[in-house]
């Protein structure tokens, strides 16, 4: 970015307008990798609750901004008990993409998230993605427990199956 005059910076206020532009290269990614449709890109707009709780006390959103233009951001959901933020929607605007602001913006967030908090995991949650791997992250597992129970000679059976 320095050989291009680029100026670049790490932005983590909860402004609407912040959000919304975002919430514009969120649903332009969508739409380019995924095909999405009219129906699905207003539901993500309007009725997913990662929208709706952008702008509340329970989640953070981190953008990577180059010359005034979102390039890259996440937003996660804060969760004290654990210490930790979970991320749930990262996009990366395709303008930008030269420059790995999906990258730099995971950089620039763990060493704004170890500066100013003090919080000590960023959660990528499930998915095997290489930047994942790349930067260190530990795969764990995902397992579903299924209970199922019924009443039979006025006993109450129940089994449980673990599917990884």
């Amino acid at each position: 970015m320095k050989r291009d005059n680029k100026s670049f910076s790490l932005v983590t206020t909860k402004s609407k307008t912040l959000c919304d532009e975002c919430l514009k290269v969120y649903l332009k990614r969508q739409a380019s990798k995924y095909g999405a449709g009219l129906k699905r890109l207003l539901s993500f707009k309007y009725f997913h609750y990662i929208s709706q709780c952008a702008l509340t006390d329970i989640s953070v959103t981190f953008a990577f901004v180059i010359q005034k233009e979102v390039a890259a951001f996440m937003t996660g959901l804060i969760d004290p008990t654990r210490n930790r933020v979970e991320i749930v929607r990262i996009a990366v605007n395709d303008k930008y993409s030269f420059y790995s602001s999906g990258i730099l913006l995971i950089y620039e967030t763990v060493k704004y998230l170890t500066e100013n908090s003090d919080y000590e995991k960023l959660d990528f949650c499930t998915g095997v993605l290489r930047y994942k791997k790349e930067m260190g992250g530990v795969i764990y597992y995902k397992h579903d427990f299924y209970v199922r129970l019924w009443r039979q000679n006025d006993n109450v059976q129940w089994t449980a199956k673990c599917k990884p």
